[in-house]
């Protein structure tokens, strides 16, 4: 099954238990689809987001499965909640994001005076988490040289390009430094993959 939303179009799901075979989900910078209630999990096929808008789910138990795989554009948001105050556990299979200078909001600045801008990827709500025990954080190297960063403090010395990923209890964020303000939207930082995927025992 394949369900895309395009051109501005707000679509709400009342319940959806789970995705038989799996299924692919499309939404445009300027859509919204929102599941009221989801059970979570998968039945025996991969289920991949691919949005540039904003996705927005509410479980009503804890996610088996291999949870989706999302792929989030340059202006793309995920949003995880409890349909009933309950506490539940998520679980994202892949998570990759396309990241621009312009794709966040004023965090900070560098000693050298470069701007730090953070986006939020994927927003928890007070009572979601993510199952720490088998998933992961990756991050691709080779921007500037930066392998590993776990607070936005850590970028006070970096360079124009440099980034990091942050995961905690409100869910991922990714910091980057761009140059002068006025300047950050005419440049491109890139693709950058961020990856959380299963532990090996």
């Amino acid at each position: 099954m394949k369900l895309a939303l395009q051109n501005g179009a707000d679509l709400t799901v009342g319940n959806v238990k789970k995705f038989q075979g799996g299924c692919s989900i499309d939404i445009d910078q300027s859509s919204t689809l929102t599941f009221n209630s989801y059970n979570g999990g998968n039945d025996g096929a991969r289920t991949t987001l691919n949005n540039y808008g904003t996705f927005n789910l509410a479980y009503t138990k804890s996610q088996g499965g291999e949870g989706f795989f999302v792929n989030l554009g340059a202006t793309g948001i995920m949003n995880l909640t409890s349909s009933n105050g309950s506490s539940y556990t998520a679980k994202i299979a892949s998570l990759t994001a396309t990241l621009t200078l312009d794709g966040g909001t004023a965090s900070g600045f560098t000693e050298s005076g470069h701007q730090i801008l953070t986006r939020n990827l994927v927003t928890l709500g007070s009572n979601m988490s993510f199952d720490g025990t088998d998933t992961s954080l990756e991050m691709l190297s080779g921007i500037a040289g930066i392998d590993s960063l776990t607070a936005v403090d850590d970028l006070t010395n970096a360079e124009v390009g440099s980034y990091m990923v942050t995961k905690d209890g409100n869910g991922y964020s990714v910091s980057y430094v761009v140059p002068e303000p006025a300047a950050a939207s005419l440049s491109l930082l890139g693709l950058a993959g961020l990856a959380m995927r299963r532990r090996r025992k």
